[in-house]
């Protein structure tokens, strides 16, 4: 089980991406329990607490994309292949999740529009071309939410 502090990654943020953070959680706990785990049931159990977790966080703001999981009984004898599916889908979704919030920028940057700048070379000097502007180069700044395009 995550501490109560851990649960402000997800404070401030969509509930998909919430989610995101919370499970990336949930799996480092089970990553540390299953190395320090020597036994097979008690790795079941690790797995079936994950898995109860990821279900329950998706389940609290209405994501509906593991509806159609249960979690294992403690004396299933194939935890491990449904966790295996269950993984999958959840590695699906959260790569889904945090492509979309790449385009989208983070959820602390101003909504403001992009300001654009354009720096073009000379393209003569005198009656001799230097260079003839064919092409732009997109830069972004990580910690803004702005953007400048280079021409060349």
């Amino acid at each position: 089980m995550i501490k109560e502090e851990d649960f402000a990654a997800a404070a401030d943020v969509p509930p998909d991406m919430a989610f995101v953070r919370l499970e990336r959680k949930f799996r480092e706990i089970l990553d540390e329990n299953l190395e320090s785990s020597q036994s097979g049931n008690a790795s079941d159990h690790f797995i079936i607490e994950y898995m109860n977790h990821t279900l329950a966080t998706a389940e609290a703001p209405g994501l509906d994309f593991l509806d159609f999981y249960t979690v294992p009984d403690d004396n299933s004898s194939n935890v491990y292949d449904s966790y295996k599916r269950f993984r999958q889908t959840v590695d699906g979704f959260t790569v889904r999740i945090q492509i979309s919030h790449i385009r989208l920028g983070p959820a602390h940057t101003s909504r403001s529009m992009p300001t654009r700048r354009s720096i073009s070379a000379p393209t003569s000097l005198g009656s001799k071309k230097l260079l003839k502007p064919h092409h732009s180069l997109q830069l972004r700044r990580s910690d803004c939410s702005t953007s400048s395009t280079l021409s060349l």
